[in-house]
C-alpha cells in the first residue's frame, strides 16, 4: 500500500484518547508551607476544612447609591404622591364595555347621529383647485409612495391556524393614518388663499398632550390624551344649538346601563397628581381650540364614539376653566369644539362636533351637553397593487372643508359667496 498524504494524517480521535490516558489521573503533590511564612507568623488555613466552618458570616447592609437614578422606586403609601382617595383614569388605550352609552353617561351628553345644521349648510360652498387629484395623490403617498420599510404585524388565517405566513415589510397602519391626516389638514389650510382671514386666525400644532381632572358625582376622573394635530384659532367657535334647544335637554334622559357602573373600565390609581394641562402655555396668540385630529386604531364605532366624547369633554372643560374660572358650573356661553378621527389606516374618517352646556356633573338631571356624531365616512375602499384607488368618495373631503370653514368671521363672506354661486347657477340654467 502506498503511503499517501491522507494516510499519513494524524487521527485526532486516537490522539485525544492517548492524551487522556496519560493525563487523566492528576497527581496532587503534598502542599509544603515555606519556612519563611512560619517564621513570619502567617495564618495558614487548612483547605480540607469546610468553608462554612472557618468563615464568620456577617450581615452586610446593601449599598445605596446617592444618585437618585439608582434608588429603588417608592411604592404604596411611601410614595409622596400617595392619596387615600382613588382616582379614575381614562387613557387613549381605555376601552369602554358599553361603548357610546357609557361615554354619554360619563360626559352627561345627549348625542345626535348627524352633523349640526350649521355644518351641513357649509357643505359644498368652497372647493380647492384640483381637489380630487390632490386627495388621490395623498392617498397614494400614504399607502404606496412613503419610504417607510418596517416589519408589519404577522398575518393570521383563522381557517388555517397552523399556517405560518412569511414576515412582511412595508408601511405600517399608523404611518399611513398620520401621513393622510397631516395632508388632509394641509389641504384644508389651502382655503386661506380664497379666505385670507384663515391665514391670520389659524395655527396648526402637532403632537399635543392634554390632561383634565373632572369631578363626576363624587368620583375624580382624569382624562389624559394625545392629539396628532390640532387647529388653533384666535376666536371661539359659535354655538351649534340655540338657547331653547339647550333648555329642552333637561327633559332628555341619559342612557341606562344598570347594573354596570360607568367607571368600571377606568383604571384606578392612588398615586397621582391633580394637574391640568392644555398642551400650550397661557397667553398663547391662538388661545381657542377649533378642531383636533386623532389617530384611532379602535375598530368598534361605539368604543370610538366613547373616546371621542371623553376627549371632547376634556378639551371643552379646559377651555371653560380658562375663560370663566376653575369653579364655574353654569356657563355664560357654551363652549364648542370639533373633532376628526382617522381610523382604519386612514381609510375611514369619523366627524364629531361637541357643545359644552354645563359643568354641573353632580347628578344626571338638568341641562345636558350636546354631541353630533357622523361615523363611517369611507374616503376610499382600497389601493390596488397597480396603484389605482378603488371606491374614492369626494364627499368626505367636503365635510372636512366644512369643518375648517366653520368660523364666525367667515359667516358673512360665505353667505355672499353662496348667494353669488346660486345666482350664477340660475343664470346658466335660464
Amino acid at each position: 500500500m502506498r503511503l499517501t498524504a491522507p494516510l499519513q494524517k494524524q487521527n485526532l480521535g486516537k490522539a485525544y484518547k492517548k492524551l487522556w490516558k496519560q493525563q487523566s489521573h492528576i497527581r496532587v503533590q503534598e502542599a509544603k508551607i515555606p519556612p519563611v511564612w512560619l517564621q513570619q507568623g502567617v495564618n495558614i488555613i487548612d483547605p480540607t476544612i469546610s468553608t462554612k466552618e472557618r468563615i464568620d458570616y456577617r450581615k452586610v447592609d446593601p449599598w445605596v447609591s446617592p444618585d437618585p437614578m439608582f434608588r429603588p422606586p417608592l411604592e404604596g403609601i411611601d410614595h409622596p404622591d400617595w392619596k387615600d382617595r382613588v382616582s379614575y383614569f381614562f387613557h387613549p388605550e381605555t376601552r369602554l364595555i358599553e361603548g357610546e352609552a357609557q361615554g354619554l353617561i360619563l360626559t352627561k351628553t345627549h348625542a345626535f347621529h348627524e352633523l349640526p345644521d350649521r355644518l351641513r349648510s357649509l357643505l359644498g360652498i368652497a372647493t380647492i383647485r384640483d381637489q380630487d387629484t390632490l386627495v388621490r395623490n395623498y392617498i397614494l403617498q400614504a399607502n404606496r409612495w412613503d419610504p417607510m420599510w418596517a416589519k408589519l404585524p404577522k398575518r393570521f388565517d383563522p381557517e388555517k391556524p397552523h399556517w405560518v405566513f412569511r414576515r412582511e415589510l412595508g408601511i405600517t397602519d399608523e404611518r399611513k393614518a398620520d401621513v393622510l391626516l397631516f395632508q388632509l389638514a394641509r389641504l384644508a389650510g389651502m382655503l386661506s388663499g380664497e379666505y385670507p382671514v384663515l391665514m391670520r386666525d389659524r395655527q396648526h400644532t402637532r403632537n399635543v398632550v392634554f390632561r383634565c381632572p373632572i369631578e363626576k358625582m363624587g368620583d375624580l376622573i382624569q382624562v389624559q390624551g394625545n392629539v396628532q394635530l390640532q387647529v388653533m384659532s384666535k376666536t371661539p367657535l359659535p354655538p351649534f344649538a340655540s338657547v331653547d334647544e339647550v333648555q329642552s335637554s333637561i327633559d332628555r334622559p341619559l342612557p341606562d346601563i344598570y347594573p354596570i357602573r360607568w367607571t368600571i373600565d377606568l383604571k384606578k390609581e392612588n398615586i397621582y397628581t391633580e394637574e391640568e394641562t392644555r398642551g400650550f402655555y397661557d397667553g398663547h396668540a391662538y388661545p381657542h381650540l377649533h378642531t383636533f385630529f386623532t389617530r384611532d386604531p379602535l375598530e368598534g364605532v361605539g368604543e370610538l364614539n366613547a373616546k371621542t366624547l371623553m376627549f371632547c369633554l376634556a378639551q371643552c372643560v379646559l377651555q371653560a376653566r380658562k375663560l370663566y374660572g376653575e369653579n364655574v358650573k353654569a356657563l355664560p356661553q357654551p363652549i364648542t369644539i370639533q373633532h376628526v378621527s382617522v381610523a382604519s389606516a386612514g381609510r375611514v374618517l369619523h366627524f364629531a362636533a361637541y357643545q359644552l352646556n354645563t359643568l354641573d356633573f353632580g347628578s344626571h338631571e338638568g341641562i345636558k351637553n350636546f354631541a353630533w356624531l357622523d361615523n363611517d365616512n369611507e374616503l376610499f375602499t382600497e389601493v390596488s397593487p397597480d396603484g389605482s384607488i378603488v371606491g374614492y368618495n369626494p364627499e368626505v373631503c367636503q365635510k372636512l372643508l366644512a369643518f375648517y370653514l366653520n368660523d364666525a368671521r367667515l359667516e358673512e363672506e360665505l353667505t355672499v359667496a353662496s348667494h353669488a354661486d346660486s345666482g350664477s347657477r340660475l343664470a346658466r340654467e335660464s
